[in-house]
């Protein structure tokens, strides 16, 4: 006695097909909301001569990315002060936004493409 499954390989192709497009979309969604992130710093950081906003960019790939200013040996005292003037978060702030927002904006993306 035994089982006999008709159209399994019909299924398991259209699984590997969702699951492929599922992957690239991810990789996308995520590669989308970095740049947010950098729209969203760039906003909030504060402005004196434009250099440090100028340099707040998205490095990585493949899921992973980092974002924030590059080679601005200040940009730490922006965001922490010093003992001549105060803290200016922009880092922290932005931060907080995208923990609040991205697992949502990334999960609608990928939604949208299993739907």
């Amino acid at each position: 006695m035994g089982i006999r499954a008709r159209g399994l390989s019909s299924a398991q192709q259209r699984l590997r097909n969702i699951a492929d497009r599922v992957a690239g979309v991810t990789e996308q969604a995520v590669s989308d909301f970095a740049d947010e992130v950098v729209d969203q710093m760039k906003g909030v950081v504060p402005v004196d001569t434009g250099v440090l906003r100028d340099s707040i960019e998205k490095m990585g790939g493949n899921g992973k990315y980092t974002v924030g200013p590059r080679d601005v040996d200040y940009a730490a005292f922006v965001e922490y002060g010093t003992s001549n003037g105060p803290a200016q978060p922009y880092v922290a702030p932005t931060l907080q936004w995208a923990r609040q927002n991205g697992p949502s904006r990334i999960a609608r993306r990928i939604e949208g493409e299993i739907s």
